[in-house]
């Protein structure tokens, strides 16, 4: 039985027996077998199942049992294939031989780019081995497959379905510039139905999604979910904007403003009531409470009202909390974007630790009369509620509670002034 043609060596057809440092394929006729030998056969040594390099050629021999005794090979025909030339190699084997299945396996090994050719579905089921993952990427990148492989794998992935070998690695094997979009969608949308992670894709070639507002439609809630997660540290308001505007899954949205930072949150006032309790807790402490600069309560402060029209007991409870922790008082920046039940607790709480006083919580008339008269009008209106409270409570022993700065000075020498000429009680008295 012949193996090939290339080149004939000087060999005899006997059995060889040592010295031989050749390389050798050893094919059994009788079950199609091959096997590997690097000193030729020899009665009783093990035949090796492994290909390797071996001096820059290879010895075939075809080879028939020595019915006489069990462990000897004869040898029938051997000749030498020169890997420097793997097309000559490739062309000079016979039919009989390449329709070996064992012997195409060794050569895809060895020269796959030779046996699998340009036909693109002859790589896909074969990914798994190294060899053949390093010849189609050089074809892919090199053009040689063609143009739409991308269609090539959908049909692949359509054809076998969840059998389909196809790893994530696979994706970057391609040079994805080459392909047309809408059928690099195609793709995807088969890819995504058998399972197939499309988030690389997605990834790498945002154009697929920002382009065409019906793709993600035609995607499986798992995929797009996936997609959503991977963009947890990376998603900008513009793409923010975009997916909130064209999920309209309940729950898909729920996972985009999930993932979604504050600042995204606030493009889309009406995403709010897409966030979860938990998620809105969250965001709520992170809040900075002690900052007073006007650019981020303007940025925080929206969130906070629209937080508190979800008429929810735990996020009431919580800012309220935070208010009351932080100090935040009525003439607060922050005081007019919280809902009057936020208010009212925090001033109750105020009102039960003597922070302000109950009686006193209406401003007098008469402390308004004695401002307007005695103090400039600039200088009136930066008096504050609470400043006004502790002017006008003059009744028993008041204890003032107030941080650096805030006018505590202020408000004893107005207090002592309403005191005489507001409320005209003598100098003197006790």
């Amino acid at each position: 039985m012949e193996i090939g043609k290339i080149k004939q060596t000087n060999r005899s057809s006997a059995g060889t027996d040592g010295g031989n440092d050749s390389f050798c394929i050893i094919r059994m006729p009788d079950n199609e077998r091959i096997c590997f030998r690097r000193d030729g056969i020899r009665a009783g040594s093990e035949l090796l199942s492994r290909f390797s390099d071996c001096d820059g050629c290879y010895v075939v021999f075809d080879v028939a049992p020595n019915f006489q005794g069990k462990t000897n090979l004869r040898a029938v025909n051997v000749c030498c294939l020169e890997e420097a030339d793997p097309e000559t190699l490739a062309i000079g084997l016979s039919q009989e031989v390449l329709s070996s299945a064992a012997v195409r396996e060794l050569l895809q090994e060895r020269c796959p780019m030779v046996i699998l050719g340009n036909d693109p579905q002859a790589y896909f089921p074969l990914l798994k081995k190294a060899p053949i993952r390093e010849a189609f990427a050089e074809r892919a990148w090199s053009g040689k497959f063609g143009s739409n492989l991308s269609a090539a794998i959908a049909y692949y992935l359509r054809k076998w379905g969840k059998r389909a070998a196809w790893s994530q690695q696979n994706w970057s094997l391609i040079d994805w510039k080459r392909e047309s979009p809408a059928e690099m969608r195609k793709m995807c949308i088969q890819a995504a139905k058998i399972g197939i992670n499309i988030t690389p894709m997605l990834s790498e070639y945002p154009f697929l999604w920002r382009e065409d507002k019906d793709f993600l439609k035609s995607l499986s809630l798992n995929a797009v979910q996936t997609f959503l997660l991977s963009m947890k540290d990376n998603l900008s308001r513009e793409d923010f904007k975009y997916l909130y505007g064209n999920l309209k899954d309940k729950w898909l949205r729920m996972v985009l403003c999930g993932i979604a930072p504050l600042s995204c949150i606030l493009e889309v006032p009406e995403a709010i009531h897409d966030l979860q309790d938990n998620r809105i807790l969250s965001l709520i402490g992170e809040i900075q409470w002690d900052r007073t600069d006007e650019a981020y309560i303007a940025e925080n402060g929206p969130f906070l009202s629209l937080a508190q029209t979800r008429n929810n007991e735990g996020i009431y409870r919580t800012i309220a909390s935070a208010v009351l922790e932080a100090w935040i008082m009525e003439d607060s920046p922050w005081w007019p974007y919280l809902s009057r039940e936020v208010q009212n607790r925090v001033l109750q709480k105020y009102r039960e630790s003597g922070v302000i006083s109950g009686s006193n919580s209406a401003i007098r008339a008469d402390l308004e009369g004695f401002l307007a008269r005695y103090y400039p009008r600039d200088k009136r209106k930066a008096f504050s509620f609470q400043q006004k409270e502790a002017i006008q409570a003059v009744n028993g022993v008041t204890l003032l509670f107030a941080v650096p700065g805030s006018g505590k000075t202020t408000v004893i020498v107005a207090r002592a002034g309403y005191m005489v000429h507001g409320l005209h009680i003598r100098r003197r008295s006790t």
